[in-house]
């Protein structure tokens, strides 16, 4: 729903663009046929049924998504207008005001927007209902009716002539009507019904019950409306003399002021400003040809520019969403060769995204890409390519991309200055740790998860398996490498932890920061030489060893222990052989560094999941 809901709002401020457009060739063809005035808002109403529209040089639409999605998902997006200065001091407010779950709470973009979306479906419900509960009313209104005509039928209980239905419209008189201006009122319906102005006032409304949140669409549909007795006013007075003119007028009048209190969809003869219809009726003349050649081909224009979209900025390369491939150097300058030769266009300066959970985050053309601290030396940053330099406002930080491997897949980000330090502080959100010559460098950090097969390998291979830190498969190679280390002989075991990623257990932030990386297995490899521990894992191509001296057996049904369940198996290597599980967590909570144990949990058995 929420999806739904945001593409009409964008599509309604794209057939804004055309209404004004619209408003403003109404005043330059004063003098064209009045049917062309409805075949303009004709435009209008295709621009607000069809989905997509072809993309061209000539269109005018300033802009398609003026809200992206990001608003739904976060945790921060930018607004486009199509128009640069708009632009940039409203997603300059956004920068400094809008993160979710830093400046504003987490999810506050689809909170807002879903309820939004409740009270557009309240308002759309409304407007159909009123709809169809009028419908209801004139039709039992209309049950006495009595046949005069061919589709012509008198009604007491009305007081202005009108047409009513849609497959079969007829023509309902009042009882009481004058028989001298009859034959104007019947002509005029009957130009309604030859027209189809039924199916035109329908469409207009149930886009307005879609679209009523916009003012102009209800000025677009009012303006409609007066279109439509004008254009059928030329119609039905067309070859009449000068008294008839006045006749017809007259029959105008006569029923001007009841109109007011009539149902408003329907066509029906009568309305509202009576001065100018009738100034237009009587001072009516066909127009020449060439005015109206010259009108269609600017009804033809209108559709040209208003109902295409305008050439997308990645169109002539990569689509959107796509990841952008290495480019090699042909001759232009560094920062030149990736944006024009990737993207078909000049260079544009990156978007700062955000920072959370020690990532920081670069939107390049639609595609979000995630950065992490490098231990890299600057001077080997900058003797790769240069892609992009920019400043970020405020607070002047200045930034600097080079393709160390691949751009922008293995690029490293340089963020220069004190001036880095304090705009992170200001905004409360992850401390960059200082490099030579106070320079900040970020790496592109790829998803980290494991393969799809990574886990089934695991258990293949015999090894023990947690998953979700509990043990899960292997149980009992497990307690044969312990049995084994107790009687002091050498052995080895390898234990694959397994872990997955639970949205409903993790803040939005962290989860949107790091949902690329899971599942992710780490296999140990822990070997007893007989008197020590060696434990042997990789994580992220880098080697890590740690020895220790004790595997510690910890156990729920120990009553000093605090922070262990009566069903748990904790197996921990320590180099302390008296501390307790309860010693370990206290060290891990407290907020002095110096209390913390060295130790690594390596096994960890539930005897309720046995």
């Amino acid at each position: 729903m929420l999806a739904v809901f945001l593409k009409i709002v964008n599509t309604a401020v794209s057939a804004g663009w055309i209404v004004l457009a619209v408003l403003l060739l109404r005043l330059l063809l004063r003098k064209a046929p009045k049917w062309l005035h409805v075949l303009l808002w004709g435009v209008v109403a295709l621009r607000l049924i069809l989905p997509v529209f072809p993309q061209s040089v000539f269109s005018l639409i300033p802009s398609t998504e003026t809200l992206p999605d990001k608003l739904l998902s976060g945790p921060s997006f930018k607004v486009n207008t199509g128009f640069t200065p708009v632009d940039q001091r409203v997603n300059e407010y956004l920068g400094d005001r809008y993160f979710e779950g830093v400046t504003v709470p987490v999810g506050n973009g689809r909170n807002v927007m879903t309820a939004l979306a409740v009270v557009w479906t309240a308002g759309a419900v409304i407007l159909l209902a009123y709809l169809a509960v009028s419908s209801l009313r004139m039709r039992l209104r209309l049950s006495g009716a009595v046949r005069v005509g061919e589709r012509t039928f008198q009604c007491e209980r009305i007081t202005v002539p009108f047409v009513f239905g849609f497959f079969r419209p007829a023509i309902y008189l009042p009882a009481d009507i004058d028989s001298r201006i009859s034959y104007y009122v019947i002509r005029h319906e009957q130009a309604h019904i030859r027209r189809g102005d039924q199916w035109w006032k329908l469409l207009g409304f149930l886009l307005l019950a879609v679209y009523w949140f916009h003012p102009l669409i209800w000025a677009a549909y009012l303006l409609l409306c007066r279109d439509i007795e004008l254009a059928c006013d030329e119609k039905a007075i067309r070859g009449m003399s000068r008294e008839q003119l006045a006749d017809y007028s007259q029959a105008l009048l006569s029923f001007s002021v009841k109109r007011r209190r009539e149902f408003a969809v329907p066509p029906a003869f009568g309305g509202l400003q009576m001065k100018k219809r009738i100034q237009h009726i009587l001072n009516y003349r066909k127009p020449a040809l060439g005015i109206v050649a010259a009108a269609v081909v600017i009804c033809a224009v209108l559709a040209v520019c208003f109902l295409t979209d305008p050439l997308a900025e990645n169109s002539n390369d990569i689509g959107q969403g796509q990841k952008v491939e290495n480019r090699s150097v042909d001759g232009s300058s560094p920062g030149e060769n990736f944006f024009s030769s990737a993207h078909g266009m000049s260079s544009t300066a990156a978007e700062l995204h955000g920072i959370w959970n020690g990532y920081l985050f670069l939107d390049l053309y639609g595609q979000t890409y995630r950065y992490e601290m490098a231990d890299v030396d600057p001077d080997t940053a900058t003797q790769a390519e240069l892609l992009d330099e920019f400043t970020e406002q405020p607070g002047e930080t200045f930034w600097r991309i080079y393709a160390v491997q691949e751009s922008p897949d293995h690029s490293v980000v340089l963020a220069r200055t004190e001036q880095e330090r304090n705009y992170f502080s200001d905004h409360s959100v992850a401390a960059a740790g200082e490099k030579e010559d106070n320079t900040f460098l970020w790496r592109y950090s790829p998803p980290k998860r494991s393969d799809p097969d990574a886990l089934q390998n695991a258990k293949d291979a015999g090894c023990v398996v947690m998953e979700n830190g509990t043990a899960t498969f292997g149980q009992e190679v497990w307690q044969s490498f312990v049995q084994t280390t107790e009687r002091g002989e050498s052995s080895q075991v390898q234990v694959a932890h397994y872990h997955t990623l639970d949205e409903t257990e993790s803040t939005g932030e962290y989860y949107e920061a790091v949902k690329e990386d899971y599942p992710i297995l780490y296999l140990l490899n822990l070997e007893f030489d007989g008197e020590n521990y060696t434990l042997h894992w990789t994580e992220e191509d880098t080697e890590y060893v740690r020895t220790y001296c004790y595997l510690m057996h910890y156990h729920g049904g120990d009553p000093d222990e605090e922070f262990i369940n009566g069903t748990e198996d904790i197996y921990v290597l320590t180099n302390d052989n008296t501390v307790t599980w309860t010693d370990i967590v206290r060290g891990m909570l407290s907020s002095q560094s110096g209390d913390a144990i060295d130790h690594y949990v390596v096994y960890r058995e539930n005897e309720k999941e046995r």
